[in-house]
């Protein structure tokens, strides 16, 4: 097989199973995924410009190598004589590390530069990431120093206590102990904050079972039956002798980690154990009592509740609520009916609670209980429409259930477009829930966001055609509220109509209704008394496709002309952004002047939305009233490049904002500053070059003395320039002849950075 021949021969055999051939295809995808989903890790060594981003992308190598260059240049550009920990200069970096975990980083400069202060540590990192975790551990920071504040050291020690605990860090934690509580136990302090241990239950079940292999390598045969939780027993019990009980947390992580019996069983024996300080079975059921029973009721299953002798514990169902049926928890319910506890089955809520959860099953085993046992005072006042059925509703009225609000059921009706189930609840009404019945307004209208007609005509039949009542206008709130043309048809075919309520000011996100519905609004009532945002926002709604649609949106607009500017401003924006999302360019020109007063936050949305025809759209409004816009919103304009992936989308919007992309000023912003993450770096530098490439063929062309352009003047008298942006344009223009860096003070440049230890310059 050392032949190369025949190594190519096996791989090509290989590769004609078609099962071989999807594995290594569907692994490769993993991989190009996992790379495309984290720019971080296709980032170029020279696309890293500071000590801070070294750590943020995990390249302690790079931190390592640049450090003693970056480490002068930052004592030369400050006050200080000698790096120390406590230093303004060097605290940006510190805290870089206890960010993002940079371990490696901190053990390099602890062995250069010694111990940090414990005041330090308090004040800036209250939670230490596990690798720094481990390291400060090993260099003792769990043990005072002659200068360690008393109150500092015992904060920082009882973060890396609970640390060692919820992290299942069961050397580190010993360490603590034997290192320091053992020896201090009236410094101990261990604050219970609302950390949970499930993530460490998790951690320990996904583990592959080593720890018998390990043992049998160490000839321990005491640890070969070790549980697979010892780290958390261990540690729990050792707490509970310096008098901090976390049982109680445990027990319920437990159960809701699958009602991990092994645990709870743990938790119930220790306290029928005989070691000092870990109660008694008393103890259990004042723990019991007070803290596990709204969760066992919400989670025990059936082996749960019989491991801790719930019917032991429950001495009345008074204290208990309804939160099994709520949760669903039918093994909770049925181990209460074999404890024969009818009075919290079928006295309180269950039932209702189960049909609103919705939890079908649960309200099925009780409805087949109470007929069981004879029980006929059930009660119900809505059921969720997810579990909504007639043949549910029918079985509520076999079982005689008391229905303690029609209202509800036919809300629940409506909501899951049930006709036939609607129809068999209003059979139910009888004269005297007519006479409190004020809600059917309500259900024509909520029945209006139904596609089918046949609910809202049966409304209008059943409420609104007895000749005493005269045809009826319909308040509608606009707000969240959908409307369908059918159902809006069928009440405007039965006399009756609608009226929009009228709001006092726009809010943001109404309901979008279609072309179709508005038409039908303009047929039946007049332009006048169409809201114009109703008529406005509908062109963001998918059906908007029709080109005479138009015309109605040019009326519309010529309307709002009486209402107050700033009034209507929101709108039209919110409209408009929506539009260009949409690429709607036919939309955006009915709005006129519209288009440019809100260009910068268009045009960002158009090329956020690769709407290149948009962008276009906007460009030209945006040039031909650039002089009428406000300086500071232009500046933002050429920043949405950065959002371009073709070259030739970039070259035609930088054409047609010529007298933007022509002015040295606008183009030395946008280059030099942008909001983009630090690791879209590989496109940032594109666009940079196009920038600069598409700068250069105006300045060798006509278009030079046209605008009177200057060379790209690149200064630092404003300090919100990228540091990444500077660094790509020194190192590869600073020759240029369009880019003027005369200005440019580096020095300066290294003291406005100094505290990230920006990577010099390549000479």
């Amino acid at each position: 097989m050392n032949n190369k021949a025949d190594i190519n021969n096996l791989f090509k055999s290989l590769l004609h199973s078609s099962y071989i051939r999807t594995k290594i295809f569907n692994h490769v995808e993993i991989i190009h995924q996992r790379i495309i989903s984290s720019d971080l890790l296709v980032l170029k060594s020279n696309q890293i410009v500071s000590l801070c981003e070294c750590i943020k992308v995990n390249r302690s190598d790079l931190f390592i190598k640049h450090f003693d260059s970056v480490y002068q240049s930052m004592l030369s550009y400050s006050n200080e004589k000698e790096f120390s920990f406590n230093n303004k200069t060097f605290k940006q970096i510190l805290n870089t590390i206890f960010q993002y975990d940079g371990h490696v980083e901190l053990d390099y400069l602890l062995q250069r530069f010694g111990r940090i202060k414990m005041t330090v540590l308090r004040d800036g990192f209250i939670k230490p990431p596990i690798n720094v975790f481990r390291l400060l551990i090993q260099h003792n920071y769990h043990l005072p120093e002659k200068n360690d504040n008393e109150t500092d050291h015992a904060i920082f020690v009882d973060v890396l206590t609970r640390l060692a605990v919820f992290n299942g860090e069961l050397e580190m934690f010993d360490r603590i102990f034997n290192d320091y509580f053992d020896h201090n136990s009236d410094k101990f302090s261990f604050y219970v904050d609302k950390r949970s241990f499930k993530g460490l239950i998790n951690k320990l079940n996904n583990q592959q079972h080593t720890t018998n292999n390990n043992n049998n390598n160490n000839n321990n045969g005491d640890n070969n039956n070790q549980s697979k939780y010892y780290v958390i027993f261990y540690m729990v019990k050792k707490l509970l002798s310096f008098g901090v009980d976390l049982r109680s947390l445990l027990f319920i992580d437990a159960l809701e980690c699958d009602n991990n019996q092994e645990i709870i069983k743990w938790i119930r024996d220790s306290f029928d154990s005989k070691e000092q300080g870990n109660g008694t079975v008393e103890d259990f059921n004042q723990l019991f009592q007070h803290y596990l029973l709204f969760p066992i009721e919400k989670y025990a299953t059936t082996n749960t509740l019989k491991l801790i002798e719930f019917n032991q514990l429950v001495s009345s169902s008074n204290r208990l609520s309804t939160r099994a049926a709520q949760f669903g928890n039918l093994d909770f319910l049925s181990y209460m009916y074999d404890m024969k506890q009818y009075q919290y089955l079928f006295e309180k809520t269950q039932l209702h609670d189960s049909l609103s959860g919705p939890h079908l099953e649960c309200a099925n085993f009780l409805m087949t209980i109470a007929v069981k046992e004879g029980y006929t005072k059930l009660q119900c006042w809505s059921i969720d429409p997810s579990i909504m059925s007639l043949d549910l509703v029918k079985r509520l009225v076999e079982i005689q259930c008391q229905m303690m609000s029609f209202s509800g059921l036919i809300e629940s009706a409506i909501k899951s477009n049930q006709p036939e189930t609607l129809e068999f609840i209003l059979s139910l009404l009888k004269d005297e829930n007519m006479e409190f019945f004020d809600s059917d307004e309500k259900f024509v209208i909520m029945s209006l966001a139904l596609d089918d007609p046949v609910i809202t005509e049966m409304l209008l039949d059943r409420f609104f055609s007895s000749e005493d009542r005269p045809p009826k206008t319909f308040t509608v709130e606009y707000i969240d509220k959908k409307i369908c043309y059918a159902p809006l048809l069928s009440l405007f075919n039965k006399g009756h109509s609608i009226e929009f309520n009228p709001l006092e000011y726009y809010t943001s996100n109404p309901s979008i209704v279609s072309q179709k519905v508005v038409q039908l609004c303009l047929e039946h009532l007049s332009i006048e008394r169409v809201p114009p945002w109703v008529i406005l926002v509908s062109v963001n709604h998918p059906d908007f496709n029709d080109q005479g649609d138009y015309k109605l949106l040019k009326d519309t607009l010529s309307l709002i002309n009486q209402y107050p500017e700033e009034d209507m401003q929101e709108l039209q924006h919110d409209v408009l952004n929506e539009a260009c999302r949409m690429g709607l360019v036919k939309v955006v020109e009915c709005f006129g002047d519209w288009a440019w007063k809100f260009g910068d936050s268009l045009f960002r949305t158009a090329m956020e939305y690769k709407q290149t025809q948009m962008a276009l759209f906007l460009g030209q409004a945006i040039t031909t009233h650039f002089k009428e816009m406000d300086t500071n919103r232009l500046e933002l304009i050429l920043n949405y490049f950065y959002f371009i992936d073709d070259d030739q989308d970039f070259e035609m919007i930088w054409d047609v904002l010529q007298p933007l992309t022509s002015n040295s000023s606008y183009v030395s912003r946008a280059i030099t500053y942008s909001r983009f993450k630090f690791s879209k770096r590989s496109s940032k530098t594109k666009t940079i070059d196009r920038f600069i490439k598409h700068y250069t063929r105006y300045y060798n062309s006509p278009e030079k003395d046209q605008f009177k352009m200057t060379p790209i003047r690149i200064t630092n008298r404003d300090q919100s320039f990228d540091p990444f942006n500077i660094h790509h344009l020194y190192t590869n223009y600073r020759d240029c002849p369009v880019i003027d860096f005369s200005d440019f003070n580096v020095d300066k440049y290294y003291i406005q950075n100094n505290e990230l230890g920006v990577i010099p310059f390549n000479k």
